[in-house]
């Protein structure tokens, strides 16, 4: 192995990382948001549990 193939393996890893750190801030972006509106969901739920 010389040098550059060296390089190539390391820079392909760094790009595999970060790739499946960006899918996963993703994912947990979404999965965030969605919980967000079930807590929005159920606050609204108990209020008008409450009044009635």
């Amino acid at each position: 192995m010389t040098v550059p193939d060296r390089f190539w393996f390391l820079f392909s890893a760094y790009g595999a990382i970060w790739t499946l750190l960006a899918l996963y801030l993703v994912r947990l972006g979404r999965r965030h948001r969605a919980l967000e509106r079930e807590i929005e969901e159920l606050r609204t739920r108990i209020g008008r549990d409450r009044s009635s």
